[in-house]
């Protein structure tokens, strides 16, 4: 038995609750939902989950969808509203995530090209987080799709989506596209996993990787590492002094509702039970 739930007329009324809590959303044939990865930080020699990265799931009659194949399988009007329900999907999913008072972080689909309508939406989804009890700045919106597509407008969206108290990221080569003035610099920067993975084949790229992180620690901007899938990647991640860190080393994507591991992961277990890193162990 599923019951409607009403949002905000962006939503399209489409959103609505299963028996265990998880919403979803129905257009037309296709069944959006919600999908979480876990995002972690070392503390004490151990990495725990501080954040969840939301993505866009699609499926149809049960088959998974492509991002491209949800989009093909929608009216014009229907698109129009997509990136709306599920931003609202993933924020009233985040208490099915976990119980800890974890960060989303919500990055607006590409195929969204009107920047100002985005960024009204996403200051209203701060205002609805606010009325579930979930602080502004628990929410990280990442605007890297919008800088490669028009930077200029990027920045005025960066600036309104700050007043709300909400965070702002980039990934970075949209952080080399979109200058350093104030208005412009984001709260973190993520370090892409192909980046990461061809710093990972020489041994002395983790002096540039340090190097580039210390630099942007400096200026008061988290950095995060993606695609961690081996103890290497982990490894040159932590010897560089990133912030965070993502990858299914770490920590899988899984639906909304699925079992969520918040229990502290020793480092020594991740690497084989080698490596020198002590020094960052007493974060």
């Amino acid at each position: 038995m599923t019951t409607p739930v009403r949002h905000t007329p962006a939503s399209h009324a489409a959103i609505n609750v299963d028996e265990v809590g998880i919403r979803y959303a129905v257009i037309g044939e296709v069944r959006l939902r919600t999908i979480c990865q876990p995002i972690f930080a070392l503390h004490a020699g151990a990495i725990v989950p501080v954040a969840v990265q939301a993505m866009d799931a699609g499926y149809r009659a049960g088959t998974v969808l492509k991002a491209h194949e949800i989009m093909a399988r929608l009216s014009r009007g229907e698109r129009a509203g997509q990136g709306a329900i599920f931003r609202r999907l993933h924020l009233h999913n985040l208490a099915n995530v976990s119980e800890a008072p974890l960060d989303l972080h919500i990055a607006p689909d590409a195929a969204e090209t009107d920047v100002g309508a985005v960024t009204l939406d996403m200051a209203r989804l701060v205002d609805e987080a606010a009325s579930i009890g979930i602080d502004a700045q628990r929410l990280v919106f990442d605007l890297t799709g919008m800088v490669l597509s028009d930077p200029a407008a990027a920045v005025e969206s960066s600036t309104i989506l700050r007043r709300t108290g909400a965070r702002i990221a980039l990934d970075t080569v949209a952080m080399g596209g979109i200058g350093t003035g104030a208005n412009s610099q984001p709260d973190i920067v993520r370090l892409p996993a192909h980046w990461l993975h061809v710093l990972a084949r020489d041994p002395a790229s983790g002096r540039l990787l340090s190097s580039m992180v210390a630099t942007l620690r400096r200026r008061g901007i988290m950095v995060q590492a993606e695609g961690i899938e081996s103890a290497s990647h982990l490894r040159m991640a932590m010897e560089a002094d990133v912030d965070m860190f993502l990858g299914s080393l770490l920590g899988e994507p899984a639906l909304a509702g699925a079992a969520f591991d918040e229990e502290p992961r020793p480092v020594a277990s991740l690497l084989g039970g080698f490596g020198n890193i002590v020094t960052l162990f007493a974060r």
